[in-house]
């Protein structure tokens, strides 16, 4: 049955994509998104023999169409088609399709003035392993505000759930942000994001390595995992905090390159805490739509 409501999540993207471009002009648009990234902790292990590592290439192309604009704000609507490719284990390997809305608005525009914008997101990804499909759901509230003419702030709340087929990959979560983007140089911009995250996560490891504890909160939500051998999947209750810096080269109004690395570190109150440090290097291009 959950195959069968992704097939029509699926669709209904398609068909909308399709009805974007039937009305395309200059308020609808073509954003891809090709990187290149390393991460360090795939498993989310907390024991060394349990780690691994891979490289991943993802490639992500997002229709964008304006539906509406007033006074003082604005109604964006995208579609979205994505893959990741991981290059050593391949159960990783993925495939999205998303719909969002973000409603953007401000009661000023003075230097300044703060905006704000409402964001929901619905995303269904399809793995090379069975346990991982998930459909995935989120809601974001976000302020912005220009501190001077250097430097801009966003901060935000918003929450976010994935059902998936395994039950150690049915996670919920709560979550707020504050990131700081600082131009060094005209089309240059370095920025930092520091996110704190409430809610469930998921460890892969070796049985051997599990404890008593870990086996009691996990309960029912573990399984063996079938991209790992050996390995099962667990869900726990957690904090998460993640730090993100980065660099954005601008080449043009149209297009950027960026180079960021992401390092989190989660905790449990069973002694299984984890750190993880994601690599990327990305290539942005935007087209606009005349048709």
């Amino acid at each position: 049955m959950k195959n069968l409501k992704r097939i029509h999540y699926i669709a209904a993207v398609i068909i909308c994509a399709q009805s974007y471009t039937a009305i395309a002009g200059d308020d609808t648009f073509v954003e891809v998104d090709a990187s290149l990234g390393l991460d360090d902790n795939v498993t989310r292990a907390d024991v060394d023999s349990d780690i691994e590592y891979d490289t991943f290439v993802s490639l992500a192309a997002t229709l964008g169409y304006e539906a509406w604009r007033g006074e003082s704000g604005q109604l964006v609507l995208n579609a979205s088609l994505e893959t990741e490719q991981f290059l050593d284990f391949s159960g990783l390997t993925n495939y999205s399709v998303s719909g969002a809305a973000t409603y953007t608005f401000g009661f000023s525009a003075g230097f300044g003035a703060p905006w704000f914008a409402l964001n929901a997101k619905y995303r269904v990804t399809e793995f090379d392993s069975e346990l991982r499909d998930s459909d995935f759901s989120s809601v974001t509230a976000t302020m912005g505000k220009r501190i001077d003419d250097r430097t801009d702030m966003r901060i935000g709340i918003g929450a976010q759930s994935r059902d998936s087929d395994g039950r150690a990959f049915d996670n919920d979560n709560s979550f707020g942000f504050i990131n700081i983007d600082f131009s060094v140089a005209p089309k240059r911009t370095l920025y930092v994001t520091y996110r704190y995250q409430a809610g469930d996560t998921f460890s892969t490891a070796s049985p051997a390595n599990i404890s008593l504890a870990v086996l009691n909160e996990a309960g029912l939500a573990n399984e063996a995992d079938d991209v790992f051998s050996g390995k099962r999947s667990y869900r726990l209750d957690a904090t998460t905090h993640l730090v993100t810096i980065g660099y954005n080269r601008a080449l043009d109004l149209e297009s950027a390159y960026d180079i960021s690395a992401r390092y989190l570190t989660s905790e449990t109150d069973v002694e299984l805490d984890y750190q993880d440090l994601m690599v990327r290097v990305s290539y942005f291009r935007r087209f606009g739509l005349d048709l």
